[in-house]
């Protein structure tokens, strides 16, 4: 995979994402080096998308505060590999 920077110094790459209906779709990414296995794509994104709904979710933000949010599967091409994930 290639990827760049962006205009805030972040590393990103072209993620491409598969909608409800078998159609790609390609999100920028930022790459985040402290990953934890999650995944968040922007509301608008969502729309495109309309991934099938996984459950609810908890999160603890940076400022140690709990952030609840929506779950959705989506499919992701990683490296040529279609791979589903829920998160």
């Amino acid at each position: 995979m290639e990827g760049g920077v962006n205009d805030n110094l972040e590393a990103v790459i072209a993620l491409p994402l598969q909608d409800s209906h078998g159609q790609i779709l390609e999100a920028k990414a930022v790459v985040d080096t402290g990953f934890s296995a999650c995944l968040s794509l922007p509301p608008v994104l969502m729309e495109d998308l309309k991934p099938p709904a996984a459950g609810d979710g908890e999160a603890v933000l940076a400022d140690d505060s709990q952030a609840a949010f929506d779950m959705y599967g989506v499919t992701v091409l990683w490296d040529g590999q279609s791979m589903y994930v829920e998160r």
